[in-house]
């Protein structure tokens, strides 16, 4: 990802100028590489994710000014409708969280599928159900859904 960042950036500077993007799992990993970024290209970045220091740390990094961030365990779902509903107008989602916990599949419980099921499918849709109005509303918007590779190819210990 360092080298997405720093030597082939895909975009023009500020060429999502007077944009909002909402990122979620922004305090790391991929969640944070596509804040970064968006925010090089000018976005102005709402952070979520559930660690206030790592979203700190994130924002002192970022390109630009304007940027927030919102402390949100996403399989919190009410906390989650909260969240989105004062936000405002939001042009890019980039919807980014966990996954299920590693280990033998045969060694999970269903309860152990609850939290990453919530992140992935009841988050995400509650965001974009919440925000599509609006961007149709403008007549432009983005939404980037984020879930491991290992729905198309089998990851070791990953049930």
């Amino acid at each position: 990802m360092e080298k997405l960042l720093n030597e082939e950036f895909p975009f023009a500077e500020d060429s999502l100028s007077g944009q909002i993007a909402l990122v979620c799992g922004a305090s790391k990993g991929i969640g944070r590489a596509c804040a970064l970024m968006l925010a090089r290209a000018g976005a102005r970045v709402i952070a979520c994710a559930r660690s206030q220091r790592e979203l700190d740390s994130l924002v002192a990094e970022m390109h630009g000014s304007g940027h927030e961030t919102v402390v949100l365990d996403l399989e919190d779902i009410d906390a989650v409708r909260d969240a989105v509903s004062s936000m405002g107008a939001v042009q890019i989602v980039v919807n980014n969280s966990g996954g299920p916990p590693g280990g033998p599949l045969l060694e999970n419980s269903l309860e152990d599928f609850d939290g990453p099921f919530r992140r992935h499918l009841h988050a995400a849709h509650t965001i974009v159900q919440m925000l599509a109005p609006g961007m149709e509303e403008v007549g432009s918007g983005r939404i980037v859904n984020i879930i491991s590779t290992s729905v198309r190819e089998p990851i070791d210990n990953i049930g």
